[in-house]
C-alpha cells in the first residue's frame, strides 16, 4: 500500500513493514482497535509491538496501553489521524521555535535526542517516515496503541537490511496471541512507565554516547551564549 495514496481513502489502513512476520492474532487485534477507536480524536495508532513486555518483561492489567510512540513494523491508523503528517517536517522549524518537545518530551536529554532525529530527518540524512510521523502525533496531541504482548516480530534485522546493517536486540523477536475479548484500560492516557522504559531502551538511552556530546555541545554553546549577553549587559552599563 502506498501510503499517500490513503489521503484519499475513507477506510482505515494496515501496514506491514518489509521482512516482518505478524502473529495471527495481531490482525484482530488491530480490526477492533480500528473499530472501537475510529472517532476518537486521541487515538491516531495501532502498532503490534510491546517492546516493555518482550525485552523489559512489564506486564499490563488491560490487553493494551497507550502510548507517546509509534512502533510501525506492523501498524495501523486511519485517514482522520494520517492527514496530520501533510507536511509534518516543513512544519518542524516552527514547531521546535516554538517549543513542541518540551511539551511532549519529559527531560532535555529525551528533547536534544528527538531534535537530531528531526533535523536530520527534514535534511533528507535519516531516512525515516516514522520519525515525522512520530511528531505528527506529537503535534495533534494524539497517542499510539500498543498491545501487552508483542504481535509482530522482525526477521530481516541483518547484515542485509535497508536501516539495519548490524545486530540488533529487537531483531527476530518471540511473538504471543493475543486473548479476546480484549481487556480495555479504564481511560485513554498514556502509561508513563511504559514509556520511560521505551526511552530508556530504545530512544535516548540507548544511544547515550552519542547525545551525550551533543548534550555537552548544546550545554556549551548556551553557556557561551548566556556569557556574551551578560558581557554586552555589562558594557552596557559602564558606557551608561
Amino acid at each position: 500500500v502506498v501510503l499517500e495514496d490513503h489521503q484519499t481513502c475513507a477506510l482505515p489502513i494496515l501496514i506491514l513493514e518489509d521482512d516482518c512476520v505478524p502473529h495471527p492474532s495481531f490482525f484482530t487485534f488491530c480490526e477492533d482497535m480500528l473499530e472501537r477507536y475510529a472517532h476518537d480524536e486521541r487515538v491516531m495508532s495501532v502498532s503490534g509491538n510491546s517492546f516493555q513486555s518482550v525485552l523489559g518483561g512489564m506486564t499490563f492489567e488491560a490487553d493494551y496501553f497507550f502510548t507517546r510512540y509509534c512502533h510501525v513494523w506492523g501498524w495501523a491508523t486511519w485517514r482522520r489521524a494520517w492527514r496530520h503528517n501533510a507536511g509534518i517536517l516543513d512544519r518542524w522549524p516552527d514547531l521546535k521555535r516554538r517549543g513542541l518537545l518540551r511539551r511532549c518530551l519529559d527531560t532535555l536529554h529525551e528533547r536534544v535526542f528527538w531534535t537530531d532525529w528531526l533535523d536530520r530527518s527534514a535534511d533528507g540524512r535519516l531516512n525515516s517516515w516514522a520519525v515525522p510521523w512520530t511528531l505528527a502525533m506529537w503535534e495533534a496531541g494524539g497517542l499510539s496503541i500498543s498491545p501487552s504482548v508483542n504481535l509482530v516480530r522482525n526477521i530481516g534485522m541483518d547484515a542485509q537490511g535497508t536501516h539495519h546493517t548490524g545486530e540488533s536486540e529487537l531483531a527476530d523477536l518471540p511473538v504471543s496471541e493475543v486473548s479476546f475479548p480484549l481487556r480495555h484500560p479504564d481511560s485513554v492516557e498514556r502509561h508513563a512507565e511504559a514509556d520511560r522504559w521505551a526511552d530508556r531502551r530504545l530512544y535516548s538511552g540507548s544511544t547515550r554516547t552519542r547525545y551525550n556530546r551533543l548534550y555537552r555541545r548544546w550545554k556549551k554553546r548556551t553557556r557561551s551564549g548566556v556569557r556574551a549577553l551578560l558581557g554586552a549587559s555589562r558594557a552596557s552599563d559602564t558606557a551608561g
